[in-house]
């Protein structure tokens, strides 16, 4: 014990001594910055990405997040669906994303919530049509008070027309997407995707199949566009960890 101590005092005398060097804090670099059209062809090289591996004559459902509960009546600070969000990059529940494939026909479809300015008082700014197109890139949009008509038609196969705007949405596909639980011990995944597991059980006729791996996949490999992003993420660490290391220097007195 003394020999350590002995140790660790000449230690701290001889560092204290050493004269101070200039600091080596590198200062992260502003974030990245894209324009409209640059995110709009990266969101639009994600949703053909996952269209080419989707199977011919089908049909992906993608739901948002739902709101977390945090007290009484305050909810959490909104978080989309990881999946959902890496298509359209809207942060907004009550969202629906469709996409249709059929040989070389496909198609895209949003439903989204019209503004209720009583609810933006309380819940914060929604989403307008415009907004909706200026984010995801997307042009076919539907008020989400049709979704549930959308659902039942595609549990019948029947068609479906918007009431407003007039747009079809195929709904005869051998297979429909969704984003479900991965086995029955997934408790993670039968919370997060309950509405999509109770969909497909309810609808045991048609064939589900899980878009999980699907992402899974897409997604380990990062665009240029990502790699961006990644990148000051990792300046930001970069600084951080400089500054606290630093801030240890300082407190030994080097």
């Amino acid at each position: 014990m003394k020999l350590f101590t002995t140790f660790f005092l000449i230690l701290t005398f001889t560092l204290a001594a050493l004269p101070a060097g200039p600091t080596s804090i590198i200062v992260t670099p502003k974030a990245p910055k894209f324009t409209d059209a640059e995110r709009h062809a990266e969101l639009a090289r994600r949703r053909a990405a996952v269209v080419a591996k989707m199977a011919d004559k089908s049909i992906l459902v993608m739901f948002s997040a739902e709101p977390r509960l945090y007290t009484n009546d305050v909810d959490y600070v909104y978080r989309q669906e990881n999946n959902l969000f890496y298509l359209t990059g809207l942060k907004q529940d009550g969202a629906t994303l469709v996409i249709t494939k059929d040989g070389g026909a496909v198609t895209e479809t949003l439903f989204i919530p019209k503004r209720v300015p009583l609810r933006e008082a309380w819940e914060g700014r929604m989403y307008s049509r415009e907004q909706v197109s200026q984010i995801s890139g997307m042009k076919t949009i539907i008020d989400a008070s049709e979704q549930p008509a959308f659902l039942a038609a595609l549990r019948s196969k029947a068609a479906f027309t918007a009431k407003e705007g007039g747009t079809s949405i195929p709904t005869s596909a051998e297979s429909i997407y969704m984003l479900l639980p991965q086995g029955e011990n997934d408790e993670n995944g039968r919370r997060e995707f309950h509405v999509e597991d109770h969909f497909a059980k309810e609808n045991k006729t048609l064939k589900f199949v899980n878009a999980q791996p699907i992402f899974g996949e897409l997604r380990l490999i990062k665009s240029p566009f990502e790699l961006k992003i990644l990148q000051h993420a990792v300046d930001i660490s970069t600084e951080a960890h400089a500054c606290n290391g630093d801030c240890w220097a300082c407190r030994l007195g080097i």
